[in-house]
């Protein structure tokens, strides 16, 4: 059936707010680290290594993360983000890059000072124009 000619659908943008972000490079001290970050900070994470080779079950290195809606694998390579109000997710880097862009300038993907150490970056959307004032 048709909707009603009552509905109306309004226009929203999101505000830009500043977040904070971790990249999982893989290994324990950079995942437990990731996990100490999450749970110190209100949130709930485990680093799961890798399956044993030739083990039955098969699975890649990842850090679980609950969120209200579910639990979010990350990958190694993904970036960790911490939002405006305090929640976790992860995001892959093609997901990340699309979305986030550094406020210091800082190559995110070629970091390689201490894992934990957050750099704030502004969410941006591809409808906005970032190149005037």
């Amino acid at each position: 059936s048709e909707p009603s000619s009552n509905l109306k659908v309004h226009i929203f943008q999101k505000r830009p707010l500043d977040v904070e972000v971790v990249l999982f490079s893989g290994g324990e001290e950079n995942g437990r680290d990731i996990e100490h970050w999450i749970d110190s900070n209100g949130g709930d994470a485990n680093w799961v290594p890798a399956s044993e080779p030739g083990s039955l079950a098969s699975y890649p290195e990842s850090i679980r993360i609950l969120t209200t809606e579910n639990v979010i694998s990350a990958e190694v390579g993904w970036v960790i983000i911490r939002d405006a109000i305090g929640r976790f997710f992860a995001l892959d880097r093609e997901a990340f890059e699309a979305n986030y862009e550094s406020k210091d300038a800082v190559n995110f993907f070629d970091y390689t000072g201490n894992p934990i150490a957050t750099t704030n970056v502004v969410q941006v959307y591809p409808d906005e124009d970032t190149t005037s004032s």
